[in-house]
């Protein structure tokens, strides 16, 4: 483990239960706004719920499962 690995895991440890979660979920909150862009500019005028699907089919890329559940969902 590098000296960097070891300084994030001590950070981690000192941090409570609800400060981890608060990172997760800023740290999952910046990667859907990168796909989001991602997908703004390689599929241009898409609707917001088409762009919330592309960024799901992104994100669950490897979960075979809900890439099935989105091949369901249509665009209304």
């Amino acid at each position: 483990m590098s000296l960097v690995e070891q300084k994030y895991n001590e950070a981690l440890d000192q941090m409570s239960g609800r400060e981890r979660v608060e990172r997760t979920l800023s740290l999952f909150g910046s990667i859907c706004e990168m796909l989001t862009l991602q997908v703004s500019r390689e599929f241009g005028q898409l609707s917001d719920r088409g762009k919330r699907k592309k960024v799901a089919e992104r994100l669950y890329l490897s979960d075979k499962g809900a890439q099935e559940l989105l091949k369901k969902v249509r665009e209304i």
